[in-house]
């Protein structure tokens, strides 16, 4: 069986010489943002994907995320942070800390999206704090999980806004033994 959810894909133009027009405060602002953005894009395809009211920018979303402190230099998006937003923005929300592969299919059963942290392209290398702290992994990027199948080769659709080009994707598939060795086992549940 596959399940797929709907949520807009946020393709977002990173230019920095349109710094104004997208609502930044300078060129660098952009650039910061483009890669540190991913926690906030997958909180805002969840919200598009289940609410009707007009839609927020992706500016408006990082705003608010910093003002209610979702967002630190020093750690990224928080997890509880993103959860806080989405209930300030009309959804329900709560974060998991130890999610398995089946609670994830079953979320997505019931029509709820997953934000989760993952190693960068889903990669299965152990950084050298996981490698001292064996019984934890360790993400750096967050995705969206829109989908789940159980037909022929098992696994997890993901919303990646990655700003690598060639790890971007939309709907892309990420087959359940490469998901679960890259997942951190942490995340954050999204729905109406």
């Amino acid at each position: 069986m596959q399940i797929t959810l709907h949520a807009p894909f946020s393709n977002y133009s990173w230019k920095p010489e349109s710094w104004k027009e997208l609502g930044f405060a300078s060129p660098e602002d952009v650039a910061y943002w483009e890669v540190s953005s991913c926690g906030i894009q997958c909180l805002k395809m969840a919200i598009d994907g289940l609410l009707t009211e007009e839609a927020l920018t992706l500016v408006e979303y990082i705003r608010k995320g910093t003002e209610v402190g979702a967002y630190t230099h020093a750690h990224g998006w928080v997890h509880a942070g993103l959860a806080q937003l989405a209930e300030h923005m009309g959804v329900r929300a709560y974060v998991v800390e130890s999610l398995a592969m089946s609670q994830i299919q079953a979320l997505v059963q019931d029509g709820r999206f997953v934000i989760i942290s993952v190693k960068s392209n889903f990669s299965v290398k152990k950084s050298l704090k996981e490698r001292l702290l064996f019984w934890r992994k360790y993400g750096g990027h967050m995705v969206l999980v829109v989908g789940c199948t159980n037909e022929g080769q098992e696994g997890f659709f993901v919303h990646d806004t990655s700003v690598r080009p060639a790890h971007l994707g939309v709907s892309r598939f990420v087959p359940m033994r490469l998901f679960s060795q890259s997942f951190t086992g942490r995340g954050v549940v999204v729905y109406k």
